[in-house]
């Protein structure tokens, strides 16, 4: 839950005589609430919907009308936002409180974060001072005096306390990965929180996990490279994204968590018709290919194009999107994902285990202009031999080795280019930064998406309880496209 905390230890209600330490606003407790929110009545509807169901939200005295329904136009769903208004309180005639949720478990009374209690299907507010934001008094006669739950707010506190995450407890195999408390994030200036729905698996989370790969500088530790959800708060500055947002993004790591802060930057908007598990498999992929084929290597239409691991994550993206470009796509696969590379698109898949791609692809094309390799070393004579004049090779991976031979005066021969990148540990911002590739995504290859030339290609869909099941999934090399890991609140 959000980061919060309760009341001080002891805290009491307001209760009728005014006796007691002014430390709640409001509780939905027995029959007697200043505010009663039925969360299952804000789950997966519009807030006219809620409105139609709802209503306003009854207080047990007639002569308060209660809190009703702020937002009229934002679509809510699980951990989403909603906003409701005081309408008229005893004596008191002007609309005096504005109530917001955002994160699952916090509020905000007038800006004052506050604490969302449930108490079974009601939910009571948390505070620590007895005046409304106003700066009005909160009087004793304003509010029915309920039973003293302080005790209970205590035990519940630390379940309120903080997010739970996937968690590396010592550098080894898929049983080192454990479910656990981490410490809420934080929205810094320029980002946002987002409520995590899915995130998904990238080899570099093996690594990581195995102690072969740590986080840049400043980033979570915490794996994931991508996740999508929606957006609880917004940070200093940022103005061309909205609280209850459905978005998807590209991180540094901190996505296998139930919230991450993430540049603002690298957001990218669900696509419309994409469910939310099917969308935090598209940015690590979508920002690495697009990075490398097109704003690196510059695939032009009409041109070969050639991807080693067909079957993988980018393998799978790489083979729609030179397709959707005009290319002609070649591709490497073991024998069982090769019909499935030819389905997405590819017009030459070759058997890396009994095929030589080097012959395949010359006797097919007459050569490669652009190579996106994975393997590193172990491929890198044979890509050298593949390109065709002017081509470029791409190596985005090392599965092969670090260290290999290069002839020199081949490439010189071919007037060929080598290029050797990475995304994780990019800038936020700047040239060549994270925040550059993912305007140039959204701006050409969401489209695509849109006009559905290229599709979220997804093997199997996890708890995020079981991210070793999905670790070991992916350590077999049995998977076609990505294994996504899901949150259920």
């Amino acid at each position: 839950m959000g980061g919060c905390g309760l009341g001080e230890a002891g805290a009491s209600f307001i209760g009728e005589g005014g006796q007691h330490p002014a430390t709640v606003l409001g509780a939905g407790a027995a029959q007697h609430q200043a505010l009663v929110l039925h969360a299952a009545d804000l789950v997966g509807e519009t807030a006219a919907g809620r409105e139609h169901a709802v209503g306003e939200v009854a207080h047990a005295q007639p002569s308060v009308r209660g809190f009703r329904q702020q937002d009229q136009d934002a679509v809510l769903g699980e951990g989403e936002t909603v906003s409701f208004l005081q309408v008229t309180v005893e004596n008191i005639h002007e609309p005096i409180v504005a109530v917001h949720i955002g994160s699952p478990g916090v509020l905000f009374l007038g800006g004052q974060p506050v604490r969302l209690v449930v108490f079974g299907a009601h939910a009571g507010i948390v505070v620590s001072t007895p005046t409304f934001p106003t700066g009005r008094s909160v009087l004793p006669q304003h509010m029915h005096a309920v039973p003293d739950i302080s005790g209970e707010l205590e035990r519940r506190h630390d379940s309120f306390e903080r997010m739970r995450a996937i968690v590396v407890t010592e550098p080894g195999g898929p049983e080192v990965l454990r479910w656990d408390e981490q410490p809420d994030p934080v929205a810094g200036p320029g980002e946002v929180l987002i409520d995590v729905a899915a995130t998904a698996v990238n080899r570099a989370d093996l690594l990581q996990r195995r102690g072969l790969y740590p986080p840049p500088r400043g980033a979570s530790n915490i794996l994931g490279l991508e996740c999508s959800g929606v957006i609880a708060e917004l940070g200093e500055g940022v103005t061309d994204w909205n609280i209850g947002d459905r978005v998807c993004a590209l991180l540094s790591g901190g996505g296998y968590a139930e919230h991450v802060a993430v540049a603002a930057s690298q957001l990218l908007p669900v696509p419309e018709g994409m469910d939310l598990a099917a969308a935090a498999s598209l940015p690590e992929v979508a920002c690495t290919v697009w990075s490398n084929v097109v704003m690196a290597a510059g695939l032009e239409r009409g041109e070969v194009f050639l991807v080693h691991g067909g079957g993988g994550g980018i393998g799978t993206h790489a083979i729609q999107v030179a397709k959707a470009l005009g290319a002609k796509v070649a591709t490497t696969a073991s024998a069982g994902k090769l019909d499935r590379c030819r389905e997405l698109g590819a017009d030459l898949a070759i058997d890396y285990r009994t095929q030589d791609f080097v012959e395949e692809v010359r006797s097919t094309f007459g050569g490669a202009d652009v190579v996106l390799d994975n393997m590193g070393a172990k491929y890198l004579p044979r890509n050298i031999d593949v390109l065709a004049p002017d081509g470029r090779l791409v190596v985005i991976g090392m599965q092969g080795g670090s260290k290999g031979e290069l002839n020199l005066g081949q490439l010189l021969a071919k007037r060929g280019h080598v290029l050797a990148t990475g995304l994780r540990g990019r800038p936020d911002t700047g040239k060549s930064g994270k925040a550059e590739i993912v305007a140039s995504v959204r701006e050409n290859l969401w489209p695509l998406i849109a006009e559905g030339k290229v599709h979220a290609v997804v093997h199997a869909e996890l708890p995020i309880t079981e991210a070793a099941a999905a670790h070991e999934m992916l350590d077999a090399s049995d998977t076609v496209g990505k294994v996504v890991l899901t949150i259920n609140r």
